[in-house]
């Protein structure tokens, strides 16, 4: 860490002890030394194997270790969360790939802070990132519901009469 004057060096040193007279200091330490693909790697070897299926975790786990692997765990803020959701969603990744991604993200710094004990700064910042909003991107009109051609022409006939009946048309069965 780095001061301008002398005067603020001490400042920050001072408060640091009167934390640890208190009993209240907590290091950040190992939260700046590790790297969020050092915690994927961690997480790949002891938590992975405890789940039923390793297969679509690896692919977030990829997609997260590209884009935001190199920061330390400290680092981790809930902007660079936001906008590493954005430049997902921007990437043409969907929705939904992206909440996984964030919810691995929460799931490994979780595990980070209850179960190894590295202290985050601020916890987890994905509960502080709105996560991506499902539906179709606006180029794409939404789609119709049509007859499709591999149908057998006399399904439509049977199909029909139903169309109209709602549950109220049933008898009540109570």
């Amino acid at each position: 860490m780095t001061f301008d004057t002398k005067s603020e060096a001490q400042a920050w040193a001072g408060g640091i002890e009167n934390a640890m007279r208190r009993g209240v200091f907590v290091s950040h330490a190992e939260a700046e030394n590790t790297t969020l693909a050092d915690a994927l790697d961690r997480y790949a070897r002891e938590v992975l194997p405890t789940k039923k299926s390793t297969r679509p975790v690896t692919y977030h786990a990829r997609n997260v270790r590209e884009g935001l692997g190199a920061l330390s765990l400290a680092a981790i803020t809930s902007s660079a969360l936001a906008k590493y959701r954005d430049q997902q969603m921007a990437k043409g990744y969907a929705a939904q790939t992206v909440k996984h991604d964030l919810s691995l993200i929460s799931h490994g710094l979780n595990i980070c802070i209850k179960e190894w004990g590295i202290a985050l700064p601020a916890g987890n910042p994905v509960t502080q990132v709105k996560r991506a909003v499902l539906g179709l991107p606006a180029a794409i009109a939404p789609r119709r519901r049509e007859w499709a051609s591999s149908r057998p022409p006399s399904a439509r006939p049977r199909l029909l009469p139903v169309r109209d009946y709602s549950y109220r048309d049933l008898p009540d069965h109570r």
